[in-house]
């Protein structure tokens, strides 16, 4: 009997009838996770039992998307098809079970605003034209680890610092402002490299962490638009502070399950208030700081706060650490949703910023060092094996580096195969068709609902 092929199979079972030949040996798998285009050897059931696929089936977009209509977003497979059909096999996932405003803080900042003196000028070289290129490689595992071993540092240093400024002793302005530097230093060595560790979302989720993270992310938007040195560590500094206010913001609220209501929200649209009153703890600021932390939160469109500015009334640092700011709140879980995958988050962005949501050069920015797919995350290509994303190709979008982690059969491929890195940007016969969760993680595609969202904890 020839292999069955047509996804409407899904739509012909019985309807009601629970399959006898049910398999006990089966795994409940995310619909995202499915890879299309993979034959499967055993049935596939819906959480109750009742048949979706047939055995010899082949899964195809169809399926998915007639599993999707019927707001099917878990499957079962028997463990072969799960070790062929997705990337389970390569990942740990069974090991991972109306605002007030103090007008003494705010009155200065704002006459800055409304007098329009927010330009940014270079006085050094843009550092985008010394940065390393490496090319279709992967990473030196050693420095690698030194920059995971530093990044840990690091977050627990700032910490250190955000605790001090809560007690209300002064915080050494310049320190942060060196580890700033250390972080451009490494990134103009390698910026896929050291993107690759700060993306990860891990088990760090102290706020200091995601204050790393944005202003990593937010320094290496900075070098692509044109930003020297001097202008690149004040950005990555803005980025270290930005968010320190949220410590002051009831944690029911930043922990809600749910999104926030108009009440929850006002709270959170004064924590850049009381970012500016933690600063007043931090010693040798470049004046700029305080201004562009007090607006990281406003948008082009004027609907964002604290004053609800429009893009020409919002400072350039301010607009990158707005959009590295979502990207990171988009691909990290929250109470009440799951991360998004990478490739989703960055299909939102574009969305909003086409709706004058984010500042569109600097989204465009971050599409030219992350790419479509962003780094670090996985993929399908049209030989039918399964990728890694190891680094941008510029302009190329949709082109980037990548390294293959799995077979068309789903055997797994050696990290160490030096010969599995793949400049897509450069091939005629190879392209994606097709983005993956990470591994081991909840992650979503991207709904209406998703793009719409305007009230999250960040």
């Amino acid at each position: 009997m020839p292999a069955v092929t047509d996804a409407d199979r899904l739509t012909s079972s019985p309807a009601g009838v629970i399959a006898s030949s049910h398999p006990s040996c089966t795994e409940q798998i995310s619909v995202h996770s499915l890879i299309t285009n993979r034959p499967i050897k055993y049935p596939i059931f819906d959480a109750n039992g009742l048949l979706l696929l047939a055995e010899g089936s082949v899964i195809t977009t169809k399926f998915k998307e007639l599993l999707r209509a019927r707001d099917i977003t878990q499957v079962r497979m028997h463990d072969d098809d799960v070790r062929a059909a997705t990337l389970t096999e390569h990942s740990d996932s069974d090991k991972i079970p109306e605002v007030r405003f103090d007008p003494e803080l705010t009155a200065k900042l704002d006459r800055i605003i409304e007098s329009g003196n927010l330009f940014v000028a270079n006085t050094g070289d843009a550092l985008v034209e010394q940065m390393n290129r490496i090319g279709c490689r992967g990473y030196n595992r050693k420095e690698r680890e030194r920059v995971i071993g530093s990044h840990r540092k690091a977050s627990a240093a700032l910490d250190g610092c955000l605790q001090d400024a809560l007690r209300g002793n002064p915080v050494d302005g310049k320190q942060l402002l060196n580890t700033t530097g250390q972080y451009l230093t490494a990134t103009m060595s390698d910026a896929d490299c050291v993107l690759s560790v700060v993306l990860e979302v891990g088990d760090d989720t102290r706020l200091s962490n995601h204050c790393l993270r944005m202003s990593v992310l937010a320094m290496a938007i900075g070098i692509e638009m044109g930003l020297d040195e001097q202008n690149t560590r004040t950005l990555g500094l803005c980025g270290l502070l930005h968010d320190w206010g949220m410590v002051k913001v009831p944690q029911a609220i930043r922990d809600a399950k749910r999104i926030l209501s108009e009440g929850d929200f006002v709270a959170i649209k004064r924590h850049p208030i009381h970012t500016l009153e933690l600063l007043e703890k931090v010693k040798d600021l470049p004046p700029i700081v305080p201004l562009v932390t007090y607006q990281v939160h406003e948008r082009p469109d004027g609907n964002g706060y604290p004053r609800g500015r429009r893009m020409r009334e919002t400072h350039l640092f301010a607009r990158i650490l707005g959009v590295a700011d979502a990207y990171l709140a988009l691909t990290s879980p929250r109470p009440y949703r799951g991360a998004l995958m990478p490739y989703a988050a960055m299909e939102c962005l574009i969305t909003q910023a086409s709706q004058r949501c984010f500042d569109p050069g600097v989204v465009k920015a971050l599409l030219q060092i992350m790419s479509l797919f962003p780094i670090g995350s996985y993929v399908v290509l049209s030989n039918g094996t399964v990728a890694r994303v190891l680094r941008r190709s510029g302009s190329e979008y949709g082109k980037p580096i990548v390294q293959i982690v799995a077979g068309p059969d789903g055997t797994k491929v050696p990290e160490s195969d030096e010969t599995a890195t793949y400049d897509l940007s450069t091939s005629s016969d190879l392209h994606v068709v097709q983005a993956l969760p990470t591994p081991g993680e909840h992650q979503l595609a991207l709904s209406p609902e998703l793009v719409t969202i305007k009230r999250e904890p960040v």
